[in-house]
């Protein structure tokens, strides 16, 4: 994993500002240049950052604390800064192939992931003197049965029933807010489980597969939320200054205004409007994720820079990557606490 410390101007108020023109400083986080760990991991252990050798490591988030839990294939470590040590904390099926999605809980710092392969939303449950990393997760929500939607049959795989009882598609990307809401994506549509009755709600998204879904979209930026339909999301952030939602679908970033009952195109132009200067066309998105001013990092696949739009003043940015020639295919982003960017390099472990 790569770790960019940005130029970073702090204000007499208190704020933080971002100085892209500034050069970037790099340098490896966790992992060890171009060697990769077996699949096998009946060996891994707690050990130095620089020393610890990886595999796949597709997922990143960070606690409230600044710890890093990092989704490395069928291996989940988490890093923290004041030891500058990587140890393993669950261990998943071996045939993880696939990108699964974390985040943590911003008030208690716990981890959450969304598992497909159990078709189960899963919580870790501790961080130390762990006895078993096969069993160290608790379930939150799913029965771990496929969900089969059948609209004639009025089967809606559990919406509005308690989370234990709800069945899963295709879980992807999920956020939690300050109140403990859960908010995670299923196949094509966003899901929520209330904190107050333990309940799973359809947020947004048909249950029914999209294949025109572009003909929905017009040189309009705003649309309706309860019929707006949703094609292939994958990443779900909440914007930590007011709050909404934020997803990203195929090539287009939306902000889902719930109180408002409305879905932004923040990012991406819409085929049946291409030669409105207003839309930013995005090539092949693959992750985002918000600093605490508010500015938005968007990482596109094989690209030597990260896209930044300002809270400031909704300008979008590049931010160049100057590598010296190290291979990059990078998989996720996060803004670290101090204001420096972690990546995850599939390329170069």
């Amino acid at each position: 994993m790569i770790f960019f410390l940005l130029g970073i101007l702090h204000k007499g108020d208190g704020t933080n500002m971002l100085l892209t023109d500034s050069p970037l400083q790099f340098s490896t986080l966790i992992g060890v240049r171009d060697q990769s760990r077996s699949i096998d991991c009946r060996n891994c252990y707690e050990n130095q950052a620089l020393l610890t050798k990886l595999l796949n490591p597709t997922s990143l988030t960070v606690s409230n604390d600044g710890t890093i839990y990092i989704g490395d294939l069928n291996i989940i470590w988490m890093y923290r800064s004041a030891t500058n040590l990587v140890k393993p904390v669950l261990e998943l099926n071996e045939q993880y192939t696939y990108k699964y999605y974390l985040t943590t809980d911003p008030v208690d710092g716990r981890l959450y992931i969304s598992d497909y392969y159990r078709r189960q939303i899963i919580r870790l449950i501790k961080t130390d003197s762990i006895e078993n990393l096969k069993q160290n997760y608790e379930i939150v929500v799913g029965d771990g049965h496929y969900c089969a939607l059948d609209l004639i049959q009025n089967i809606t795989c559990g919406d509005e029933q308690l989370a234990k009882h709800v069945s899963l598609s295709y879980p992807k990307g999920l956020t939690i807010d300050r109140y403990g809401t859960i908010y995670f994506i299923d196949g094509q549509r966003i899901r929520k489980l209330s904190i107050d009755n333990s309940h799973v709600t359809n947020l947004v998204g048909s249950y029914e597969y999209q294949i025109d879904y572009h003909k929905q979209l017009s040189c309009n930026r705003t649309y309706s939320l309860d019929q707006f339909k949703l094609y292939n999301p994958t990443t779900l952030h909440i914007h930590p200054l007011d709050g909404d939602l934020y997803v990203l679908d195929d090539m287009y970033l939306y902000r889902i205004r719930i109180n408002f009952n409305l879905v932004e195109i923040v990012l991406g132009q819409s085929l049946n409007c291409l030669n409105n200067e207003n839309f930013i066309q995005l090539n092949n998105p693959i992750d985002f994720s918000f600093n605490y001013q508010g500015d938005l990092f968007l990482l596109e696949k094989f690209k030597p820079f990260i896209r930044v739009l300002r809270s400031s003043n909704n300008e979008l940015e590049n931010l160049n990557l100057n590598l010296n020639n190290i291979k990059i295919n990078f998989a996720s982003i996060i803004n670290y606490p101090d204001g420096s960017i972690i990546l995850s390099n599939i390329a170069s472990k």
